[in-house]
């Protein structure tokens, strides 16, 4: 059974495509320092749910132009993520590593600028299951040296905002980049990969520029395993590293491209979503799924 059209048209140019890019300048990160510090001594903690629910006309904080540029990113879906330098950062109060004791209440700012440019394009949300409902999630170094390539299939969100608290990367591959034939392209359209939920389609939405679902995907035949290979194989050609320094946010589409990051990164991470609604689960908030 398909999920979209059988008529596949390739992309009219297979340029790999980096993430759109904000740049705050001095002046600006120091009035929004200012004001988000002042906001944080109030006592508010984005940690928390009911943070997203009192604090959402306070995105106003954030300077006209990146309000402007993180609703152009959600409405027009021209990039597959978006990379806004510049933030105010400071090195001293964040400290080294991720496991010195009290290091949560040190970095309180940036998760706080963080939290309102997510609630720019979405409603941030959590999985209970997920650090304890934390909004605000610690992406903590792994004995690995690398994540592989995936999307966020299991927790349903759109975006996934990662801050970079010490030097960090996150690889990115856009669906949108990669060059298939339209045989491979009606393959992944059909629901012959078993997810955790299913049996789904790895392409599916519009002909041309389709959404990307790949997360512990299983191949149900032979002709699935081969488009699968194909198609990785075409992610991990255009795949691009993107560097996440302190004072930097990178937000990615879910929908449009799958990310994996190295191993001995620290980041914070909030998953959002445009419609909680559809995931409504009746847990202790309904942020918390």
């Amino acid at each position: 059974m398909t999920t979209m059209a059988t008529a596949f048209r390739s992309p009219a140019t297979h340029r790999v495509r980096s993430p759109h890019e904000y740049h705050l300048d001095k002046r600006a990160a120091e009035a929004l320092l200012t004001d988000v510090t002042a906001l944080v001594e109030s006592g508010v903690r984005p940690t928390e749910p009911e943070f997203y629910d009192r604090h959402w006309l306070d995105v106003e904080l954030l300077p006209t132009g990146l309000r402007d540029f993180l609703q152009r990113f959600r409405m027009t879906e021209s990039h597959a993520a978006c990379l806004i330098q510049g933030l105010p950062v400071d090195d001293v109060a964040i400290p080294p590593h991720w496991d010195v004791p009290h290091s949560r209440n040190h970095t309180l700012v940036p998760e706080t600028i963080m939290a309102l440019c997510a609630m720019c394009v979405g409603d941030p949300f959590a999985r209970d299951c997920v650090q304890n409902g934390r909004m605000v999630q610690n992406i903590l170094p792994t004995g690995s040296d690398r994540r592989d390539l995936h999307t966020e299939s299991g927790s349903h969100c759109d975006y996934l905002a990662f801050l970079g608290m010490r030097d960090g990367h996150v690889t990115l591959a856009s669906a949108r980049d990669v060059d298939l034939d339209d045989g491979t392209r009606e393959v992944l359209a059909e629901e012959r990969f078993r997810f955790a939920a299913g049996p789904a389609a790895v392409l599916f939405g519009d002909q041309i520029e389709p959404y990307l679902r790949l997360d512990r995907c299983l191949p149900l035949d032979p002709g699935a395993r081969q488009a699968l290979d194909r198609l990785l194989a075409e992610l991990d050609r255009v795949q691009q590293e993107v560097a996440v320094a302190p004072g930097s946010l990178l937000i990615v589409d879910n929908y449009l491209a799958a990310h994996g990051r190295l191993g001995g990164d620290w980041l914070k991470r909030i998953t959002v979503s445009r419609n909680l609604r559809r995931m409504a689960g009746g847990g202790r908030h309904p942020r918390i799924l």
